[in-house]
């Protein structure tokens, strides 16, 4: 999995994520809340591996998980620590970016996060040897796809598809956003960004934060039972 878009508008920006995932994984819990103390957490947990793929704190800040890092790569044997299982600690931090420079991977299968903390956008990859952290302009709009479902030339596709959908809106908004990840390029089943991969992957849920000053509006919508969920969280 996945497809992950970062969208600023003009009241904030706009954070979007269609999961792609086997079809028989168990129907993930879409509104879990946690209250740590020092902060409070709200995430989607995966009910196979107890993970998160989505999630965001009422300090405003958001995480999301592809799989992959640059490139896609061989498995090396038996994987001790689920990648969800990461994203779910690095959510739970009282620093995020910090905890991901001193975490230990070597047991997990390279991943992606894509993370605003402070009010600044990271690309957080590791690609089973080494940890790379990207500062990338939070004014620039921004998608990614993860190296282990699509070849680099779909990825660069799908950059030209976002650039020309929004220069094509008179108003750039969440649900314009949205309406793009569930439904640009959908005849193509395999490459497209809700896609059903025969005996493969299908897009199972798109996922949407939108960040303001004082709120993020989280909404979750699951693809194979239409059920919709939304949380507010004030920051």
């Amino acid at each position: 999995m996945c497809t992950v878009s970062m969208v600023p508008v003009k009241a904030g920006y706009v954070f979007t994520f269609n999961r792609d995932e086997q079809p028989l994984r168990q129907t993930p819990h879409y509104k879990v809340h946690e209250d740590l103390g020092y902060k409070n957490i709200y995430f989607a947990m995966d009910s196979k591996a107890g993970g998160t793929w989505f999630g965001a704190d009422n300090r405003g800040n958001i995480a999301m998980l592809f799989n992959g890092a640059f490139d896609k790569h061989q498995k090396q044997g038996a994987y001790t620590k689920s990648r969800g299982i990461v994203l779910l600690e690095l959510l739970k931090a009282a620093a995020m970016l910090e905890d991901f420079q001193h975490k230990e991977l070597s047991s997990t299968e390279p991943f992606s996060v894509i993370l605003f903390e402070h009010k600044k956008l990271y690309r957080l990859s590791w690609d089973g040897i080494t940890k790379h952290i990207q500062l990338l302009d939070s004014n620039t709009p921004h998608i990614f796809s993860s190296a282990t479902l699509y070849e680099k030339e779909i990825q660069q596709q799908r950059k030209a598809w976002l650039n020309n959908f929004l220069n094509r809106q008179p108003q750039v908004t969440d649900e314009t956003v949205y309406l793009f990840h569930a439904s640009h390029n959908i005849t193509d089943r395999e490459n497209g960004l809700c896609i059903a991969r025969e005996g493969s992957c299908s897009t199972l849920s798109i996922s949407q934060a939108v960040w303001q000053e004082d709120h993020i509006r989280l909404r979750h919508k699951d693809l194979v039972t239409g059920q919709l969920y939304q949380q507010a969280i004030f920051l």
